[in-house]
Order: structure tokens, then sequence, then C-alpha cells
């Protein structure tokens, strides 16, 4: 199974652990990471509210990719339980 971006990320940064301000590209990583997944999540709606399955797979690809297919589940989820309950 192929290791997610983020993750090969964290790894380098932890293999360079010695050098200066590692702390400060830790967390440039995480910031990174974060704002990916809130730019990701408007264009999953979107792609759940025009029944689209192309688009729908390429950004699942890229959920997984970014060590995040748990919150793209989550997101899957709560959109069809909404769409279910109307």
């Amino acid at each position: 199974m192929a290791a997610s971006i983020i993750e090969d990320l964290m790894r380098s940064i932890q293999l360079l652990s010695g050098i200066p301000n590692q702390e400060t590209r830790l967390s440039t990583i995480q910031s990174f990471n974060k704002e990916l997944e809130v730019q990701l999540v408007p264009k999953l709606e979107s792609a759940l509210q025009s029944r689209n399955d192309t688009q729908q797979l390429l950004i699942h690809k890229i959920y997984c990719h970014l060590g995040l297919e748990s919150k793209f589940i989550e997101e899957f989820c709560h959109f069809h339980s909404a769409s279910f309950v109307q």
C-alpha cells in the first residue's frame, strides 16, 4: 500500500530531527494538510450533489493520498444520511 504524501513528508522531517526549526517545519506540514482538507470539502460536496461519480472517485483518490480517507467516508455518509432523511 502506498504511503500518503503527508506521511512521507512527516517521516522526512523526523529523519532530520536534529536540524534547526524542525518543529516549525512539522507545524507547516500539518497546516498545509489542514488547508488541503478544508479546500477539498466543498469540491466533494459539489461532486455528491451533482452525483458525478467520476469526480467523486477522483476526490476519493486525493483524500486517500493525503491520508484522509476516513474524512472522505465521514463526509460521504453525512451527505447521504441527510439526503435519506429528506
